[in-house]
């Protein structure tokens, strides 16, 4: 046989087999699905790896899940959104696999030829154990409701949101977070660099560095302070929710047209275990209203919203701790103030409030203090703010003369006072602070204006019988189980003792008055009798107040203060007088 022959004989069995293939084309039996679950065997916690193609719009994109998130790891690397991933677990959880409606179906009028889209999902079952599953989609349904799909070579159909993952663009596959991390976990902030508003104006240094102490911020560099937690908070949500506006360039030919060949500023934030990640920052110029940043280590360029890095430009002066006051006031247990011989000690002992004065080298006894003075001074405290924080060679000069203590029952916060009384330091700072001038004037304050103003206060079932005198006279009055008060030896009710009765049981005067140890004019003493044996002594008289003016007055234990009942003294003097 020539040659010629064989050539023909190869050719004519070619044609045959040809024939053959397209005859039989179309007619190879197409399995359908059962119904069920359409990423059956795929676990939506262990979702680890999204392989996506679209082969009509050329778009491959793959998406791997890392320790720290999900990122795109091809064509670029870049954080994921977390929203399309989200998308991914509801539709491998709730997702079913829905049998096919056409009785003859056709590979190539449902798009299988080639397919429109490929999904593969990679999930880990909790063992370990990575397994893979490819979900090839075709056309939409005739009913626009559903999309055809193919799984291990059945067909079936499912509902169209599979299809919608990927009419997205690359962009759409990336995080709009231009650093995504948890606030909640960082410990460290750093930042460098500088910022400039326009070409009129100073540079403005933006170096500090902060670590987180327990629940206190505090800077380390360039000053030691105290920063306030909830400035920090600020710095660290608007740097991890930074929004990216629009991404330029993934690899970017010339950094200087973002100003980002040089950085103008960074920031790093550092995670309890040790992560870091950093942003870079940078204008086209200086006044530029746009601003550029990159991911450190990586190459994109992307712009970002420039309302929200007004946050992270806050300078350190605006990140300090200005609160007098750092605890909640509830928890405050003592405050001592001292400046050379002057001093006062508010000590909380249960629910009440005592206080005692500085004597020269120790303190003085502690007595009542009136506790809506003492709430007034936490109220003022908790409220007032340190101004205009110094440091460095812009600190004014400053020489302690005193201190003022805050204590905690589990810590004590202390301040230096200056030879200024108006300018303060805290305790192991470096920043010079001016503070409100009530402060000082508050507690260096008479001790008579510490002292309760509640002399006296019984209660009434624990009272057998009163006593008041004057002049030699004396009157009694007596209490019956039924609480029924009458003059000793009566049985009628005492009514004229009634009407002044709640203002003796409650005395409270409502302004102290020195005690230069002479009886109050016109005196009238009165003497409870407790039923258990004690007794409680008082006097209503005349004193003389601050501006000399005689007044009503009560005395009780050495310590006195004007009546707060008006006209006490003139009803006190007609029962006894009867």
């Amino acid at each position: 046989m020539n040659s010629r022959t064989s050539l023909l004989l190869v050719l004519l069995l070619a044609a045959i087999a040809g024939i053959a293939y397209w005859s039989n084309r179309g007619t190879d039996p197409i399995v359908e699905a059962a119904p069920g679950k359409l990423f059956a065997g795929v676990s939506a916690p262990g979702l680890q790896k999204l392989r996506l193609e679209h082969t009509r719009r050329g778009l491959l994109v793959t998406l791997e899940r890392r320790d720290d998130g999900w990122w795109i790891t091809d064509p670029v690397e870049h954080p994921a959104e977390a929203g399309v991933i989200g998308l991914f677990a509801q539709m491998i959880e709730f997702n079913e696999l829905i049998p096919i409606t056409q009785e003859s179906p056709d590979l190539a009028d449902l798009g299988f030829e080639p397919p429109v889209g490929l999904i593969d999902v990679t999930s880990d079952d909790g063992t370990g154990k990575l397994t893979t599953k490819r979900i090839e989609m075709g056309n939409a349904d005739l009913d626009g409701r559903h999309v055809y799909v193919r799984v291990d070579g059945k067909l079936g159909r499912t509902v169209r949101n599979i299809t919608n993952t990927l009419e997205r663009n690359l962009d759409e596959f990336r995080s709009t977070r231009a650093l995504v991390m948890d606030p909640g976990q960082i410990v460290e902030v750093h930042r460098t660099g500088y910022d400039q508003a326009s070409l009129d104006s100073e540079r403005v240094d933006l170096d500090f560095s902060a670590f987180l102490d327990g629940t206190n911020w505090v800077a380390t560099a360039p000053v030691n302070a105290s920063l306030d937690p909830r400035m920090l908070e600020v710095v660290c949500r608007a740097t991890t929710f930074l929004p990216i506006m629009r991404h330029i360039e993934d690899v970017p030919q010339d950094l200087s047209l973002y100003g980002l060949e040089q950085p103008w500023w960074r920031i790093a934030l550092r995670t309890h275990s040790g992560e870091e990640r950093a942003l870079l920052f940078g204008r086209a110029s200086v006044g530029g209203d746009r601003w550029f940043a990159q991911r450190e280590r990586q190459t994109a360029v992307f712009e970002v919203d420039g309302l929200s890095v007004l946050e992270l430009l806050r300078p350190l002066g605006e990140l300090l701790d200005l609160r007098v006051l750092q605890e909640p006031k509830s928890r405050i247990i003592g405050v001592e103030y001292r400046t050379g011989d002057d001093g006062v000690l508010l000590a909380r002992e249960g629910a009440s409030w005592t206080v005692a004065p500085w004597a020269g080298d120790d303190w003085g006894a502690a007595e009542a203090a009136d506790p809506t003075l003492v709430a007034d001074l936490l109220d003022r405290l908790s409220q007032s703010n340190l101004r205009a924080p110094l440091w460095g060679a812009e600190a004014p000069s400053f020489e302690p003369a005193g201190t003022l203590r805050l204590s905690t029952n589990e810590e004590t916060f202390q301040i230096a006072i200056g030879a200024d009384p108006s300018l303060f330091r805290r305790a192991g700072e470096d920043v010079v602070f001016h503070c409100e001038d009530w402060l000082h004037e508050r507690l260096t304050a008479p001790l008579n204006s510490w002292r309760s103003l509640q002399l006296l206060q019984l209660d009434e079932v624990n009272v057998s019988a009163l006593t008041l005198s004057r002049d030699g006279v004396e009157r009694r009055f007596e209490r019956s189980d039924r609480g029924l008060w009458t003059r000793a030896g009566e049985t009628d009710e005492a009514r004229d003792l009634l009407k002044v009765m709640d203002a003796l049981l409650f005395l409270r005067g409502k302004g102290h008055v020195a005690n230069d140890g002479e009886p109050l004019a016109r005196a009238i003493d009165g003497v409870f009798e407790l039923r258990d044996g004690g007794t409680r002594r008082f006097s209503v008289g005349l004193a003389k107040d601050d501006r000399g003016v005689l007044r009503e007055a009560v005395e009780v234990d050495g310590q006195r203060a004007l009546v707060g009942a008006v006209g006490l003294h003139a009803r006190l003097a007609g029962i006894v007088a009867e």
